[in-house]
């Protein structure tokens, strides 16, 4: 039984990764700018600002490393730059805040050591996984164009090149 729903989890995220890459060739995708793209502190924002700065995000083409929301939340299909280090989490003063009860605080790391695009567990209660495998907290684990990166109940997938 459980590996009948694990087996159907993964051609699920599957199918909603060919969804989205099939439906997005060529075309734009929505772009979070950090601190929700209006210059205001994230520890300054309201869950209802947060929001409605989600809204208001700009539709552009990305070229580069970035991260791709596949599943989970409400607005799949969102894109993050690596252009900058960011963080992602519960708390207010990540670059990206997520209300997942399963995300932590400050839960995860993304950034460029030189040109390699990387992630940093920062000590999160439930761990950070690449391809179904957990990485080690506190230490930098290499991402490569299409890896699945799962934060709490979110899963991204990592686009290195247009």
């Amino acid at each position: 039984m459980v590996a009948a729903l694990i087996v159907i989890s993964i051609l699920l995220v599957a199918y909603i990764i060919y969804a989205y890459m099939k439906s997005n060739q060529g075309n734009s995708a929505t772009v979070f700018s950090p601190q929700g793209g209006k210059g205001i502190p994230s520890s300054a924002r309201s869950s209802a600002a947060s929001a409605a700065d989600d809204e208001e995000a700009t539709r552009v083409r990305v070229v580069g490393p970035r991260l791709v929301r596949v599943m989970g939340g409400l607005r799949v299909g969102d894109e993050m730059p690596m252009t900058t280090p960011f963080t992602i989490g519960r708390g207010q003063s990540c670059t990206y805040t997520f209300h997942d009860a399963e995300m932590s605080s400050s839960h995860a790391e993304f950034r460029l050591d030189g040109s390699q695009p990387i992630v940093i567990d920062m000590g999160s209660t439930n761990g950070t996984f690449v391809n179904d495998q957990k990485i080690d907290a506190n230490s930098a684990f290499p991402l490569k164009d299409g890896d699945q990166v799962k934060l709490g109940t979110m899963f991204f997938l990592f686009k290195q090149v247009q």
